[in-house]
């Protein structure tokens, strides 16, 4: 979501971005933006598959999130840059969690691992994660995966690759080299310790 602070123009939701695409706006105009992970909308099935490349008006989002990007909006308009953080997390904390967001440290790497650790059936699983989030299980898997190892890299900045790649459950070093570039696009070696 992107926020103008100094401007009257209202906040608009940016899908994921598969093309680029040049902005309109003048580069002294301040923004805020405020990424969310497409979980957090899987309160509003089909929202994160309806605005994959484009720009969404606050009016045309659904009522109630209208109404909670409005309210936090104009707490940031009127509010020091440096309360902004906290402003954020107040303001996500009545969201609810969804029961597939599981902590990065106990997270599995397998479907059926995911399934029993959240007492649900494979099928169940894939059938909602597709529908509210856009994501088979296995795609879901795959993105905590390079996430916990961009942790892991930030953790113990010296361990090397090799070590990153099985303390995450990569089959190898070559493995996580290639989704690091799929998700990426660039080697592994290009990330700064």
């Amino acid at each position: 979501i992107l926020f103008p602070l100094h401007a009257e123009e209202q906040p608009w939701l940016v899908g994921l971005m598969t093309t680029a695409r040049p902005s309109q706006r003048p580069a002294d105009a301040p923004l805020l933006g405020l990424r969310l992970s497409p979980l957090f909308f899987s309160a509003w099935p089909g929202l994160v598959a309806n605005t994959q490349d484009q720009h969404i008006g606050l009016i045309h989002l659904p009522a109630d999130l209208r109404r909670a990007v409005t309210q936090l909006w104009q707490t940031l308009k009127h509010s020091p840059v440096t309360a902004h953080p906290k402003l954020i997390q107040q303001w996500l904390a009545p969201f609810p969690q969804h029961p597939w967001e599981v902590p990065l440290a106990q997270s599995p790497l397998s479907v059926q691992d995911l399934g029993d650790t959240l007492d649900v059936h494979a099928r169940s699983l894939e059938r909602h994660l597709k529908r509210d989030v856009g994501l088979t299980p296995q795609h879901y898997l795959r993105i905590q995966r390079f996430y916990r190892a961009l942790q892991l890299r930030g953790q113990k900045p010296h361990w090397n690759w090799t070590q990153i790649a099985a303390a995450t459950g990569y089959a190898d070093l070559a493995h996580l080299s290639r989704e690091w570039k799929t998700f990426t696009g660039q080697a592994p070696s290009h990330y700064p310790a």
